[in-house]
């Protein structure tokens, strides 16, 4: 997994590359996006998911305490259409704020 976060015009962009495999990045993913919220609360944050064809369970529930312990507002776009529809299955498409994107200079 690489993560890569970059302050856009309009916000914290998120870029996540490969897998989330391992506990260990899991728990590097989810520490760089609560101190992101910690250090820039007022910017919203979209994370992309360019590679990944599941995210951990863990991950996906960070977003929603982001959104409603941290208070910042949250995008979640992803390139595989096996990951987006599996989190439309899931019911997840309003509380992520779901879309489907390339990377984040290219949306779909």
């Amino acid at each position: 997994m690489e993560v890569s976060i970059n302050r856009g015009s309009e916000s914290l962009e998120v870029e996540v590359r490969g897998g989330i495999d391992s506990f260990q990045e899991i728990s590097e993913l989810k520490n760089r996006l609560h101190t992101h919220a910690r250090i820039h609360p007022e910017i919203p944050m979209e994370i992309y998911f360019l590679d990944a064809y599941v995210i951990p369970s863990s991950v996906i529930g960070t977003i929603p305490e982001l959104i409603e312990i941290e208070k910042i507002e949250v995008r979640v776009k992803v390139a595989k259409e096996e990951l987006y529809e599996t989190l439309q299955k899931l019911m997840l498409q309003e509380i992520l704020h779901l879309q489907k994107s390339t990377s984040s200079r290219n949306f779909t």
